[in-house]
């Protein structure tokens, strides 16, 4: 593994995480953007996953002319929750964020995250943000509410519910707290394990209702790639899942978990075994192994949630594949 870094090895209020894998179309323009931040004190540690296009030479290159950037190259591609989990090892800041070298921040955002942090004295801050649709479209993400602290179980029934996200880049997360989790390695979904676990250990998160990020979807994007996801789906729940009893095992037959089997372990799992990804064998078994967990009282809580869409899609899936997949494609949940 090659490491280069700064002279100056002192601690930082943050540091900010780019793990990075054959993103030469936007690793220049991201680092740019990053040593920007208007927040006084931070770093930016690249970590490059074994890139096989320009990704290194801009990294190493970038980090050697600014004394915030560190680049450092994984020998082996181990996937983004490995690069993640090496980047916060080599963290220097009392904070944690990490983002993604082709999405979009304001120059403020770290100053916003830490500024709340320090105000809250919070493990965890969970920010707004917004997707940028392929077609240039805008959307929310999560639901977040007003602002205010929460303890960890709070937190984690949010998490259940779809309010507080899954996605890593629009929360800031005390170094410390990482320590404590798992780096799930899975292809896909790797950092909602990590949000699961982090909050369930947390003090104190607060929630703030200022945006600090823009996730832009892509066409080739892995969650829009159609990649079998079936394995990775399957070891988030259960890391999920283990979180949970943990916490309190009573949290499993809650209808708040019950709602988060049916989006998540549930429709997410339908949709891929729906994919065109499997052959009609290896699609059908892997229908027949989720309506297993597609019992009454799962399908129950998108009805007390007034989750329609996702009632009408499950209700499908329950009976009818060929009924899923025209929900799916008329634009379902």
């Amino acid at each position: 593994m090659s490491d280069s870094r700064p002279e100056d090895a002192s601690a930082v209020d943050a540091t900010i995480i780019v793990p990075a894998f054959n993103v030469e179309d936007y690793l220049e323009t991201a680092l740019r953007r990053l040593v920007e931040q208007t927040h006084p004190s931070f770093e930016v540690v690249v970590i490059d996953d074994a890139s096989t296009d320009a990704t290194g030479t801009i990294g190493r290159e970038f980090a050697g002319s600014h004394p915030r950037v560190r680049y450092l190259q994984q020998s082996l591609n181990e996937g983004v929750a490995a690069a993640r989990e090496r980047g916060v090892r080599e963290a220097r800041g009392e904070f944690v964020w990490f983002v993604d070298a082709d999405d979009d921040w304001p120059a403020d955002a770290l100053a916003t995250l830490v500024a709340a942090a320090r105000r809250h004295r919070a493990d965890v801050v969970c920010a707004g943000a917004e997707y940028l649709l392929v077609d240039g479209t805008r959307k929310p993400v999560g639901a977040l509410g007003a602002p205010r602290e929460l303890g960890a179980r709070s937190a984690f029934l949010g998490f259940l519910r779809g309010d507080l996200t899954g996605h890593l880049w629009n929360k800031l997360f005390r170094r410390d707290l990482l320590g404590t989790i798992d780096f799930t390695r899975s292809r896909q979904h790797s950092d909602q394990a990590m949000v699961a676990q982090a909050i369930a250990h947390a003090g104190v998160v607060a929630l703030i209702d200022v945006d600090v990020y823009t996730y832009k979807l892509r066409q080739g994007s892995i969650i829009r790639s159609g990649s079998r996801r079936a394995e990775s789906l399957a070891t988030v729940s259960s890391v999920v899942r283990a979180t949970a009893a943990s916490l309190d095992p009573a949290l499993l037959e809650s209808p708040d978990f019950r709602y988060y089997t049916a989006r998540f372990d549930v429709l997410s799992r339908m949709k891929d075994a729906a994919s065109p990804a499997y052959g009609t064998d290896e699609s059908g078994r892997l229908v027949r192994e989720i309506r297993k967990s597609l019992t009454a009282p799962v399908l129950w809580s998108t009805v007390r949630k007034r989750d329609f869409k996702r009632f009408a899609l499950l209700t499908a899936a329950r009976v009818s594949m060929p009924a899923f997949r025209v929900g799916i494609r008329r634009g379902g949940a």
